[in-house]
């Protein structure tokens, strides 16, 4: 199966240096974890695009730090229906909650889940009210709730899509919109964009030890080989070929839920933990694999 990008190109305008770069082109600095209130509504020429001003009251990424001026944070969406919020219910006076990534002009951008123009997993961020809380959906709500640490309030609805899988010697891969999510068998997870293309080769034509063992191709296969190491990495040989479930992901405060349609449940921590749950008797990881 080739892999193709989707969603909408978002060019965003730099308040200084006056550029146009999309926002996975520009460096990510730092963190940015912001509660302030807007100064007004959204700005920018897409509706998947908020583009805001607020004023600083707590930067919880670097509480040392002054913010004298506002600051303007642009939040990029695949999709209206894929948030809890719509950017045009924010006024001037509304307080915000803001996560995202620092870029190289000091505005922070927030790339939400199953956009595709973000720069990897692990950077997915939000921009929420602060007055609201949204509850995980009626797919992710029991792994959820069997998270063994808490992962907050939901920052987007759920989403629903075709989800391609592979199980590794010592973990697996799971991939959405152009995004492919590594996770260990040692309970740690990281992530690299898809940058498989219909021209390059499905394999690079190994041969694993046995018959059990498989060579993944395209877009596993390539992040498998350039950025993990291949065979005498930390994922060993894949031990099944990919294959594709329809599975539910719901970015919240704290991480990622994601349920696939065999009833695995994952819970990826913002800080590179992930565990393991079963919808079906709510047991976790790592205490147990399920």
């Amino acid at each position: 199966m080739i892999r193709q990008r989707i969603g909408a190109f978002f060019v965003i305008t730099l308040t200084v240096g006056t550029s146009l770069l999309p926002s996975s082109e520009v460096l990510a600095q730092e963190s940015c974890h912001w509660i302030g209130r807007a100064t007004g509504g959204p700005s920018g020429t897409s509706p998947t695009t908020g583009r805001f001003a607020i004023r600083i009251e707590q930067d919880l990424a670097s509480p040392g730090a002054e913010h004298p001026e506002a600051r303007v944070v642009v939040h990029n969406i695949p999709s209206l229906s894929q948030i809890t919020y719509t950017p045009s219910s924010v006024q001037a006076g509304r307080e915000l909650e803001v996560y995202g990534s620092i870029m190289q002009d000091g505005m922070c951008v927030a790339d939400v889940l199953g956009n595709p123009y973000r720069k990897k997993p692990g950077y997915e961020g939000y921009i929420t009210p602060t007055d609201v809380c949204p509850t995980a959906g009626v797919e992710t709500m029991e792994a959820h709730a069997a998270a063994s640490s808490a992962v907050g309030c939901a920052v987007t609805a759920v989403i629903r899509a075709d989800t391609p899988l592979q199980r590794f010697e010592r973990g697996r891969m799971l991939y959405l919109s152009g995004a492919i999510y590594v996770l260990h068998d040692s309970y740690s997870w990281s992530g690299v964009q898809d940058t498989f293309h219909a021209s390059d080769p499905e394999r690079a034509g190994l041969t694993p030890p046995n018959e059990a063992l498989v060579e993944p191709a395209q877009g596993f296969g390539k992040a498998w080989r350039e950025h993990y190491g291949g065979a005498m990495g930390p994922l060993g040989w894949a031990t099944e070929q990919e294959h594709t479930e329809v599975a539910s992901w719901q970015q919240f405060h704290n991480g990622i839920v994601v349920v696939t349609s065999s009833d695995d449940g994952f819970v990826l921590h913002r800080g590179g933990a992930w565990e393991q749950t079963s919808r079906a008797n709510h047991c976790s990881s790592p205490a147990t694999h399920c």
